[in-house]
């Protein structure tokens, strides 16, 4: 049987302001073949590992293919805002609309998408929220 914790909010102990240059409004600048792409931590809402590569979900829908690895990745972003909940994801805490319970569970992503939890990580993530008694 799955169960549903709704209305999960971060604690105030990691929430970040949002006036300019801090974490969660800092753009960072990912290279692309044309380019780069400059994305904020409030518009990634998770990233996922691709072998060798990594894929950013962001905005309605699209996702940004990195050929950085997930730890490459994961040393880009602010450990406040993202949380990498198992060895092929990382999450925007802030983006989080859903955690389903299990053996590890799965968070639900405001974007819809379903992201595994792992088992070793479970607490550590349920500790990053304030939920209800």
């Amino acid at each position: 049987m799955t169960r549903l914790v709704e209305n999960i909010l971060p604690c105030p102990q990691f929430l970040e302001e949002t006036s300019p240059g801090s974490p969660f409004t800092r753009k960072i600048g990912f290279p692309v073949r044309e380019g780069f792409v400059f994305l904020s931590a409030h518009e990634i809402t998770w990233c996922q590992a691709s072998g060798a590569y990594s894929v950013i979900y962001y905005g309605a829908g699209k996702k940004l293919l990195l050929s950085k690895n997930l730890t490459e990745l994961e040393s880009l972003l602010h450990t406040n805002i993202f949380f990498r909940v198992h060895h092929s994801a990382i999450i925007n805490l802030y983006k989080v609309s859903r955690y389903f319970r299990g053996k590890g569970g799965e968070v639900e992503m405001e974007d819809g998408s379903l992201v595994a939890v792992s088992a070793q990580k479970k607490k550590l993530l349920l500790e990053r929220y304030t939920l209800p008694a």
